[in-house]
């Protein structure tokens, strides 16, 4: 038999919402999305892997990025966490990888308004400490393709044509010495137009770029989410398959 105490709790969980299923106001968040990606072989319906993740908009305008994939084929799972300032420039990041029933490591990188701070811990090594010069305008190369669509967050879009974006880009299996440290390089970019792309979570207005002379990427929206990527060389594509706002 329940107790007068319990029955007690239950309707007051009731009277103030938790069961009602209203969220409860938060005075850190003001939206929050969530979505998923496939990773497939492009004219095949042969999946690679997937990726889930889970946005949050901060009342001051800055974001965090929480993502999850798996790749099947390559034996990788990769857990990131990614914030950006108000302006869309990095903040912190950190990552978990495992590859092929490994764990390889974590990293952890916070930006120092011009220095990129990157601490990562392996198995049974010391921690590697790494310092880099950044530029004010530059994005991180995670991996996950939700925070993708954000290298492209200082582009002159009014201004158009090929422009240099520079990245700090973590090498994808965390290998060798230096595994799961990232290094600066600059990429050219490319804003081809607007366009509406059609993908399993439905249609987008994007703007298509052009990225490293090899990538296609159509972002969406004010938070610059990756609709669609695709790497022709490889006959590889990264369709968003889920899409909705939670609040």
């Amino acid at each position: 038999m329940m107790s007068k105490k319990v029955a007690l709790l239950l309707t007051l969980f009731v009277f103030s919402g938790v069961f009602t299923g209203t969220p409860a106001k938060d005075d850190n968040v003001v939206r929050s999305v969530r979505g998923k990606y496939l990773y497939r072989i492009m004219d095949s319906p042969v999946e690679r892997g997937y990726e889930d993740w889970y946005l949050t908009i901060h009342v001051d305008g800055s974001r965090t990025m929480r993502s999850n994939v798996q790749l099947a084929g390559s034996g990788i799972v990769r857990d990131t966490v990614q914030s950006l300032d108000p302006s869309m420039r990095p903040r912190e990041a950190f990552q978990m990888l495992w590859v092929k029933g490994k764990f390889v490591g974590s990293a952890f990188f916070t930006v120092f308004g011009d220095k990129l701070h990157a601490v990562v811990n392996r198995p049974g090594e010391d921690p590697l400490v790494q310092e880099t010069a950044i530029p004010k305008s530059f994005s991180l190369v995670t991996h996950p393709l939700s925070g993708d669509g954000w290298h492209f967050w200082y582009y002159d879009r009014a201004k158009g044509g090929e422009q240099e974006l520079t990245v700090y880009n973590l090498d994808t299996f965390g290998s060798g010495p230096q595994g799961l440290l990232g290094k600066i390089e600059k990429h050219k970019a490319k804003l081809v137009g607007e366009e509406e792309v059609t993908v399993p979570a439905g249609k987008f207005k994007t703007r298509h770029y052009e990225f490293g002379g090899v990538f296609h990427m159509w972002v969406t929206g004010e938070d610059q989410i990756c609709a669609k990527l695709t790497l022709p060389s490889a006959k590889l594509e990264y369709l968003l398959s889920e899409y909705r706002e939670t609040r």
